[in-house]
């Protein structure tokens, strides 16, 4: 009789003899009918399987009313914004997506994108058709061009799809859910498009790479609105790896609870679509104002920046105290109907120069009515101008019946008002000008900021339109179609160019302390 360990043993030696082949090569074909099952099973259902880059996970997450994916060509952008879509549609919301984002009933979605031609049928229905379940759709109708533009889904929510090319009156009158937008819309639509979401409180999705549309920098992008949230993506952001504790730490910019929330749910999955070798093949032919926009999310227009150098957090300052006895300059760039752009600049003893006051006087205001809204405001600080610019163009123009130029105007009322202001024409050489205001702006980016690295220019944060200004300051638009032919004008736009100007016609009046001055106690002034 054996044993329980002899027994025992000849079991193990059974089960470690090597299968018969047969039974080898049915195992094999067992997991491969599992792994095409399963395959299947995804394509199914791509919608129940979607792995989000961490940029597109942090636009999910968002519980803003107003959320704007902006990214490069191939980011993810028009993906995540279909798959949000569609998961209101259908209702197949994952477990990681907030509950208070959450439609339930039939739900009404308008999508817009730039034209029936070539971005619905070459780009969104394509899109639409990779992760929308048929399971999930009774009917869908077609435009007299033969394209899908509505989605009728079991809940009886909607999808309607409406483009760019369609005048603004047609995109009233219909109350949404949500508003979405694949590219960026032109402005009197997004404004007709938003008056349907009043009566539900509804929300607005952004899909664009910013090549057009400034106004959504302003409106969007650069805001204060809690309730607008933006997200920025790089083309690399969505490179086809695995997710990797590495890969997560390196976003030092996303809070570390949501990388962490991230990790929990997709640590060690594969997500994005292209490669490295993809990515700079299409970089070689491009333009490095179109690879910021196109591969980096960035707002072309703004490629164009005049003053790339200037910075909020480091040339934009809270009020200090402005010593009595520091020389103040006036910049003033007159104009018949946008009215008169004025700045006032201090000196102080190291010659760095605060702009610290701004002023637009526009109708009904007549010349001495800024005459003597100006006497009020110097005398009230007591400011010690001693130099005051004027635009060169302008000021030297006849002024209505009077016989005199907008300069001797400006003389002669404030004379009347027994506070006499005498001018100097700027110095409109707009190259040396633009090199003049850099020479300002400008500090070693490489190093810290101290008493030894710091640009000689300060703006104070209550001259809010010079500030938004020299962030959309850019030149006039590229001339020329290709590559080769492709040269910057060496123009200003004419739109932001006001408040730069005063500033260039003062900078390039070379601003000093060692002019004539009246020595007064310094004292702390509140500018507003």
């Amino acid at each position: 009789m054996m044993s329980f360990d002899q027994e025992n043993s000849e079991s193990l030696e059974t089960l470690q003899k090597p299968r018969d082949l047969t039974y080898q090569l049915a195992l094999l074909q067992e997991v491969e009918q599992i792994d095409e099952e399963l395959e299947q099973r995804q394509a199914k259902y791509k919608l129940k399987y979607y792995i989000p880059n961490l940029i597109q996970f942090c636009f999910h997450l968002s519980r803003s009313l107003t959320k704007a994916f902006f990214g490069g060509n191939r980011s993810g952008k028009t993906t995540a914004v279909v798959v949000e879509l569609l998961w209101h549609l259908t209702k197949w919301y994952p477990d990681w997506y907030p509950e208070e984002n959450r439609l339930w009933g039939p739900v009404r979605i308008r999508l817009n994108c730039e034209d029936f031609t070539e971005a619905l049928p070459n780009v969104l229905t394509p899109k639409l058709e990779e992760w929308l379940p048929e399971s999930e759709l009774i009917d869908r109708k077609k435009n007299q061009q033969g394209h899908y533009v509505k989605y009728v889904f079991k809940d009886g929510s909607i999808l309607s799809i409406m483009t760019y090319e369609q005048e603004s009156k047609k995109h009233e009158g219909t109350s949404h859910h949500i508003v979405a937008y694949d590219e960026p819309p032109p402005r009197d639509i997004r404004i007709a498009e938003k008056r349907g979401l009043v009566d539900y409180n509804g929300k607005e999705l952004y899909g664009l790479t910013p090549l057009s549309e400034p106004w959504i920098f302003d409106e969007i992008y650069d805001t204060d609105d809690p309730t607008i949230s933006s997200y920025i993506a790089d083309m690399r952001d969505n490179l086809r790896r695995e997710v990797t504790q590495e890969l997560l730490d390196a976003y030092t910019n996303i809070p570390l609870s949501i990388r962490e929330f991230y990790a929990k749910q997709f640590l060690g999955k594969k997500i994005g679509t292209h490669s490295e070798e993809a990515i700079k093949n299409f970089e070689k032919d491009l333009m490095p104002h179109e690879i910021d926009a196109r591969v980096h999310g960035k707002f072309m227009y703004l490629s164009g920046l005049i003053y790339k150098i200037f910075t909020l957090a480091v040339h934009v300052i809270k009020p200090i105290t402005l010593a009595t006895r520091w020389p103040r300059y006036f910049a003033l760039d007159p104009h018949d109907r946008k009215g008169q752009f004025i700045l006032w600049g201090a000196v102080d003893p190291t010659e760095d120069v605060y702009i610290y006051r701004e002023r637009r006087f526009q109708l009904p205001m007549i010349i001495p009515d800024c005459t003597l809204e100006t006497k009020r405001l110097e005398q009230m600080y007591e400011e010690h101008v001693v130099r005051r610019i004027i635009d060169p163009n302008f000021g030297q123009k006849i002024y209505g019946n009077s016989g005199r130029t907008v300069a001797q105007e400006w003389s002669y009322h404030s004379q009347q008002q027994g506070y006499r202001m005498t001018f100097t024409m700027g110095n409109n050489e707009i190259v040396a000008g633009h090199n003049k205001v850099h020479q300002y702006l400008k500090y070693d980016q490489t190093k810290p900021l101290s008493i030894y690295n710091h640009p000689r220019l300060y703006i104070f944060d209550t001259c809010p339109e010079l500030i938004k200004s020299l962030k959309h300051y850019v030149w006039d638009e590229w001339e020329g179609k290709t590559k080769d032919k492709k040269d910057e004008k060496e123009t200003p736009r004419d739109k932001w160019k006001d408040y730069p100007d005063c500033l260039r016609y003062l900078l390039m009046d070379n601003p000093r302390f060692n002019l004539p001055q009246v020595y007064k106690p310094a004292k702390v002034l509140s500018y507003t």
